[in-house]
């Protein structure tokens, strides 16, 4: 009776054994990612590494992106001016991002963001009045949407 009880819990921990490692291989993180955690590698930044990412722009257009933190590497894009970026890690002077819509990722030299837009030079001012208008009209207001947009990292409240 004792070798059959023996036999019954070491099926049941290789079953929980291998159901663990089947959730674990299910996970949205890559199988790299996870298996280099193992073997004490840190994953290189990015949306599954973990890291929390910081808002950036960038700060002119044709800020070239790498395919890795190297001047020298293949050129896998580049961004229009203040375009809005998520940065995940600094290294050697490049900082990997992607764009906020997540349609392209790599390494841009960490120089090329800002942190804050400029602001936007002031509005010329309107004129006082003009002969033709009706006082008695009020100005014209634009329609609200009724539906709020959407929150964004990069919505500073």
């Amino acid at each position: 009776m004792t070798g059959e009880r023996l036999r019954t819990a070491g099926l049941a921990t290789m079953l929980i054994l291998i159901g663990l490692l089947a959730i674990g291989c299910a996970t949205t993180r890559s199988a790299t990612d996870t298996v280099g955690g193992w073997f004490g590698r840190t994953p290189i930044g990015g949306p599954a590494s973990g890291v929390r990412p910081r808002a950036f722009y960038a700060s002119s257009a044709g800020v070239k992106i790498y395919e890795s933190p190297d001047a020298a590497s293949k050129i896998v894009g580049e961004l229009a001016r203040h375009e809005g970026l998520l940065r995940f890690q600094v290294q050697d002077g490049f900082a990997y991002v992607t764009t906020a819509k997540g349609s392209r990722a790599g390494w841009v030299l960490e120089r090329a963001l800002i942190a804050e837009l400029p602001a936007s030079p002031a509005a010329p001012a309107a004129p006082a009045s003009t002969p033709d208008a009706e006082p008695d009209s009020a100005p014209e207001r634009p329609e609200e949407p009724s539906v709020p947009p959407e929150k964004s990292v990069f919505d500073p409240y």
